[in-house]
């Protein structure tokens, strides 16, 4: 077999050099910090429109069930489950303690304990926990306006 000549490339190995690798992960690893936090901002966003999207599914319900009887409903008469379908929020509904005077109710969504919605917030109010009556949405405090978008 004649011999051949190259034209001054070596043959080197063909890959990564473990500087490449730590540079790259180090990279990856600084992205995600940085997106991470926004991230899960977001998502308890979501969680957060379906414990208000409840909470104005209750509002209704408790509407159509007064238009037939002389009191507001408990969750268990209107038929809505007391969590969310993500299971984020416990849902409550209060009624006045005496019978007589059940004109008014209080609904309130509150996160689940260890959940990551605890840390739900809008801007530097809290959003764990939020209320509805037969009125409008209870802004407590006012600054929890933010939480439901107003």
């Amino acid at each position: 077999m004649p011999f051949q000549h190259t034209t001054g490339f070596t043959n080197k190995n063909k890959g990564f050099t473990l500087v490449e690798m730590l540079i790259v992960t180090i990279m990856l690893s600084l992205l995600l910090s940085l997106a991470l936090p926004s991230y899960k901002a977001v998502v308890r966003k979501a969680r957060r429109a379906e414990a208000l999207e409840t909470l104005y599914r209750i509002q209704i319900a408790q509407e159509k069930w007064r238009s037939t009887h002389t009191a507001y409903a408990s969750l268990a008469d209107l038929g809505i489950p007391a969590t969310t379908p993500s299971g984020n929020y416990t849902i409550s509904v209060t009624l006045p303690v005496s019978p007589g005077d059940q004109t008014a109710y209080t609904a309130s969504a509150t996160a689940v304990a260890g959940t990551s919605q605890e840390l739900d917030k809008a801007g530097s109010t809290s959003c764990a926990t939020l209320t509805i009556n037969q009125d409008e949405p209870v802004y407590s405090p006012a600054a929890q306006a933010a939480c439901w978008g107003k």
